[in-house]
């Protein structure tokens, strides 16, 4: 079996700083992620344009988190609206992985865990199983007419487990509950069972009688490089590996959590186009965790750069 041809820009050494991240095209517009790899610590602004970097940030924040609602209008077609969703779902699950591995290495580092660490990485998966709920939304019908075929031709075996920013956690997750026996992990724990409940659900929602790409090619990885396979995996969803600005990082996270909750806000989680029955665990789920979609673009907009704390006011409080 061969790994399909390759975009060329999946790696690049040109750095990536806020500046790079452009104004929005339309919702079914698929944007390019730029992301460090797996290992890469997220970059400081250079000195020079520190001081631009958070007004630059700011408004592009501003735009994203008002006026979302303008750019998810655009998508009319229940084919557009699945593809648009699958991709927009994923690439902010990137940087959710690349959040929960940063978050439970410095767990691990500091070997003192206050009750902000565990809240902050059950947090993240809990965006995560919204953000697989989200991206997993169209109807069994449209998956297999849109989705699917589209993974099969960039690879037959086409799996998640090729996602480079995914491959640490559960490494991490061991080694967390090694070096905190006796101390209490449930919140963590609990939040990782449901993120799992709601992976099986939504597959099966996806494809109620077959099984995954990976489970019907019989697939072997061992016979194909897995760089080349992760690098696959990168280019299905636009995503380009590159030296990155930490907050060129979060301003794009920033801007698909906003298009995602304007687009939750405007059609619902399950829209009336994508009629396939949803179970009951899901949709208990959404309404469990609807909220976590708000306080997350928050909790990142006040965690970003020195200054860019003061957007949280400046969002709330809409344009002066």
């Amino acid at each position: 079996m061969t790994v399909r041809p390759l975009l060329s820009c999946v790696h690049r050494q040109q750095w990536v700083g806020c500046d790079t991240v452009a104004r929005p095209g339309p919702f079914c517009y698929v944007e390019t992620l730029y992301l460090p790899a797996p290992g890469w610590r997220a970059l400081e602004c250079r000195p020079l344009r520190a001081s631009s970097c958070a007004g630059r940030l700011a408004s592009l924040a501003h735009l994203d988190y008002l006026h979302s609602r303008n750019f998810v209008m655009t998508v009319q077609d229940v084919d557009q609206l699945a593809w648009a969703r699958w991709m927009l779902g994923h690439q902010a699950a990137f940087v959710t992985w690349r959040l929960i591995s940063e978050a439970l290495v410095e767990m691990l580092r500091s070997g003192w865990w206050q009750p902000e660490h565990m809240t902050r990485v059950r947090q993240l998966f809990e965006i995560h199983s919204i953000l697989f709920m989200y991206a997993g939304s169209c109807s069994d019908a449209v998956y297999s007419k849109t989705i699917r075929p589209a993974m099969v031709r960039h690879h037959p075996a086409f799996t998640g487990r090729w996602a480079r920013d995914r491959m640490s956690i559960p490494s991490l997750l061991r080694q967390l509950h090694l070096a905190g026996r006796g101390m209490r992990l449930g919140p963590i724990d609990e939040a990782v069972r449901l993120n799992h409940q709601v992976h099986r659900a939504v597959a099966k929602r996806l494809v109620p009688h077959g099984r995954s790409l990976w489970q019907k090619s019989g697939h072997n990885s061992d016979d194909e490089s897995e760089m080349a396979l992760r690098d696959g995996y990168d280019c299905f969803f636009a995503t380009v590996r590159a030296p990155a600005c930490a907050d060129a990082v979060l301003a794009q996270y920033i801007r698909r959590l906003s298009q995602i909750r304007a687009d939750l806000c405007l059609r619902g989680l399950y829209p009336k186009e994508c009629p396939n029955p949803v179970s009951a665990f899901l949709q208990r789920s959404y309404r469990t965790l609807g909220e976590r979609l708000e306080q997350e673009i928050e909790t990142v907009i006040c965690h970003t750069a020195v200054g860019l704390c003061e957007m949280r006011s400046m969002l709330l409080d809409g344009p002066s």
